[in-house]
């Protein structure tokens, strides 16, 4: 079945996309001056929880997560197309999870346990584009799940600050 999204709809993906360039690149810039490793997917996760709120809230179908990675993996390809194919692999990843756990968007916390597992997929899919080798031990699930708290701090967040703006509406 294929969702179809209405323009309204489309120019809230648009927005957010926007919003995660341009947000994006700032961080690039900033992690640049940050001698962490790994600091890019750390300053990201809260910022990508963050802005995949509102679209989420707004529109509440499945495989939002991936129209907006693919739209931003477009705009992306300019750089790289296997950044391309990493973040419209991590939109897809993180909407079969999502899709597995929770079926739907019909509660509040369901999305924002959603929206979190998005920076998490965001790291994975990277790892795996780029070749880069993931040994699973404790140190990379104790990573794993440190984004997916940065990516639920910035998600709930975001429903905060929608909720109490009255731009998005609790259920």
């Amino acid at each position: 079945m294929i969702t179809r999204y209405s323009p309204k709809e489309m120019s809230i993906v648009g927005i957010t996309v926007a919003l995660i360039v341009v947000g994006g690149y700032i961080l690039y810039l900033l992690s640049n001056f940050i001698p962490i490793p790994a600091v890019k997917p750390i300053l990201m996760a809260p910022f990508l929880g963050f802005a995949m709120v509102i679209p989420i809230f707004k529109v509440r179908k499945f495989g939002m997560i991936t129209v907006i990675s693919a739209i931003f993996g477009l705009v992306m390809s300019l750089l790289s197309i296997l950044l391309t194919f990493a973040i419209i692999g991590a939109g897809v990843l993180s909407d079969l999870i999502n899709f597995l756990l929770f079926r739907n968007y019909s509660k509040d916390r369901n999305i924002i346990f959603s929206i979190a597992l998005f920076p998490v997929a965001c790291s994975l899919s990277f790892f795996l584009i780029f070749g880069l080798s993931i040994e699973v031990d404790i140190l990379t699930i104790v990573f794993l799940l440190f984004i997916y708290v940065l990516g639920f701090l910035g998600a709930y967040a975001g429903y905060k600050i929608g909720t109490s703006r009255k731009i998005i509406k609790s259920t």
